[in-house]
Parts: structure tokens; sequence; C-alpha cells
């Protein structure tokens, strides 16, 4: 097994509301397959992965529809300088620290 890919067991991760919770853990999509399918472009939600420090990693299509900017005008910039207002970027810091 590569070094990068992490073993889950199933009880780990949490079930997508439309996957089968009794597939096994080989299954379940993992990793960016995962996360294009978090991000499929029916889904109406502005979905956003972010690294641990707040930069964009993906930016779904309900994040465009709602922000006004595609996905590799965001992708490896930092979240809070994109869409956070100023008075609130050190509330959002510190809830990425937890």
């Amino acid at each position: 097994m590569p070094a990068d890919k992490e073993m889950r067991s199933p009880s780990a991760e949490r079930a997508e509301p439309d996957s089968d919770v009794n597939a096994p853990a080989s299954a379940q999509p993992l990793g960016e397959a995962r996360i294009d399918e978090t991000l499929r472009p029916h889904s109406p939600d502005a979905a956003v992965v972010l690294r641990t420090d707040g930069v964009v990693l993906r930016w779904g299509p309900g994040a465009v529809a709602m922000f006004g900017f595609r996905d590799d005008e965001v992708a490896g910039r930092d979240l809070a300088l994109l869409i956070v207002p100023p008075d609130y970027r050190a509330e959002h810091a510190r809830m990425l620290e937890q």
C-alpha cells in the first residue's frame, strides 16, 4: 500500500447521504474520487474543500454560483481573503485551529 494511502475501518468514515452504508470500505470512494463526488455538478451546496490552514483545494459549482469565483481562480488561495469579511477573519482563523 502506498505511504500516502490511509487505512480506515468502515466505521471510521461518515456515510454520505446517498452512499450505501453496508458497502465494504473498498467500495466507498476515497481521495480525489470522493472529493469529486462531493462537488458533483447537481449539488446545490456551496461545497468548499480546504487544507487545515484554510487554503482552498477545490471549489464546487454551488460555490461558483454563490461567490462568483471559478474553481481555478480560488484553488491555492486563502479562503478568508476571498470571502470572509475582514472583521470576521480572526474568528475564522480561530475556528480553523480547533
